[in-house]
């Protein structure tokens, strides 16, 4: 028996669900020229987010301009806020540029010795 009182290799409901929600933030796909399985993050709608997250870039950033002249995003306004700029007509686009931080080429480098050894004779032409 386990800590929470489940008998070792069964899985709860709600490990099941922890489950499901994690593998829908997940993409796969298959690449029939290589024989290989592509596992990356999901899409976000027409978001390239991802991609400027990891090689920098510059993204439009809605808002409006306060009466001093300081831009301030809709995202870190309240909902009322928001609603309010936007029915009074005021919001402009302003592009910012990101940093890059990149995650997915250094954390591929990092397993590349681990993935090798793990699906050596698994995957079956």
């Amino acid at each position: 028996m386990s800590e929470d009182g489940f008998p070792e290799g069964l899985v709860t409901r709600a490990e099941v669900a922890e489950l499901a929600a994690l593998f829908d933030r997940f993409e796969f796909a298959f690449d029939p020229r290589s024989h290989s399985v592509v596992i990356g993050p999901a899409k976000l709608g027409s978001s390239n987010a991802p991609e400027i997250q990891d090689k920098g870039g510059f993204v439009e950033v809605s808002g409006i301009l306060t009466r001093r002249g300081k831009f301030v995003p809709l995202y870190i306004m309240s909902p009322r806020g928001r609603q309010a700029a936007i029915a009074s007509g005021k919001v402009i686009k302003v592009k910012a540029e990101v940093k890059a931080r990149p995650f997915s080429q250094p954390a591929l480098e990092k397993a590349a010795p681990m993935l090798a050894k793990e699906w050596k004779g698994k995957v079956k032409k």
